[in-house]
């Protein structure tokens, strides 16, 4: 089916139909949900060709699916490219290929970006903060983590489940149960619903240490 609504769409460029920028961007979805990455990338460089005026959201799309796959550079070479012919960023946009390097363990690429986004004009959020600090945790470094999260706060963001879980995951991983706990516990004073991630973080802990009853 995806791929006849990719024949039909060529077929109209072909016969001189104007193509709607709507059913562009139903395909790209369809493609991206399918994982047919290097389809809708294609499609989407086809339709740039015969000038159908995308959306910063639409370019969005295609970013994040071929960040999810891992392809964060060809991402930021379409972002780049999109920008010459005068499609912004917006802040999400920027977010997700930061999702992409921090994901991938390229936290230094992750840095660059959100040093790109602050001298654009645009504030940081906090899914900028949870992302980064979720990378500098896939690559251990917890004194940083906890810097991150703490630089977060200072900035006046109000921390959810992410923060939470991300700094439950450290004091885990290092040991320090009684914190991990003591955080546990904020998370439901502050009517924060902790997710699958943050049991597991903890549970994990109290299995390091050996602490099945807890666990």
């Amino acid at each position: 089916m995806l791929i006849m609504g990719c024949s039909k769409r060529l077929y109209m460029e072909k016969s001189g139909f104007k193509i709607h920028q709507s059913c562009c961007i139903v395909l790209l979805l369809a493609l991206k949900r399918c994982d047919k990455m290097d389809m809708c990338f294609s499609f989407f460089q086809r339709m740039v060709g015969v000038n159908v005026k995308f959306t910063v959201h639409s370019v969005a799309i295609v970013i994040d699916g071929l960040c999810k796959r891992g392809e964060v550079e060809r991402a930021k070479d379409l972002m780049e490219e999109m920008v010459t012919k005068g499609i912004e960023p917006d802040v999400v946009t920027y977010n997700t290929l930061i999702n992409g390097y921090s994901n991938n363990g390229i936290v230094d690429e992750a840095l660059k970006v959100k040093t790109i986004v602050e001298r654009k004009g645009f504030e940081p959020n906090v899914v900028t903060y949870n992302t980064i600090a979720c990378g500098l945790c896939k690559l251990k470094l917890y004194v940083e983590v906890k810097t991150w999260l703490f630089a977060m706060i200072e900035k006046g963001f109000t921390p959810n489940v992410v923060t939470f879980s991300t700094s439950i995951n450290i004091y885990s991983k290092i040991g320090n149960l009684a914190k991990a706990k003591r955080l546990f516990e904020e998370i439901e004073k502050r009517r924060v619903s902790p997710n699958n991630v943050t049991y597991k973080a903890l549970i994990d802990g109290y299995f390091m240490k050996g602490n099945l009853e807890e666990a």
